[in-house]
């Protein structure tokens, strides 16, 4: 039987934490680079929807992070 701390340290568990914080990284960083091509002449609309898209789904990890339970 497993303790409380075995469970909240368990591999499942730290995988989960893992991703969470690898896809943040990774949509924080395409926010900042959706950012820089709205300032590019030709790459507005590409850069806007980039920009958008990546900051709901950062909006939705962070909240998933909020919740996070070990």
């Amino acid at each position: 039987m497993a303790t409380s701390l075995e469970k909240s340290h368990s591999k499942y568990s730290n995988f989960k934490l893992t991703l969470l914080c690898i896809l943040g990284i990774i949509f924080v960083n395409l926010l900042w680079i959706g950012l820089i091509l709205i300032g590019l002449e030709g790459y507005f609309n590409f850069g806007l929807i980039l920009s958008v898209s990546s900051f709901l789904v950062s909006l939705f990890i962070g909240l998933l992070l909020i919740k996070f339970k070990r």
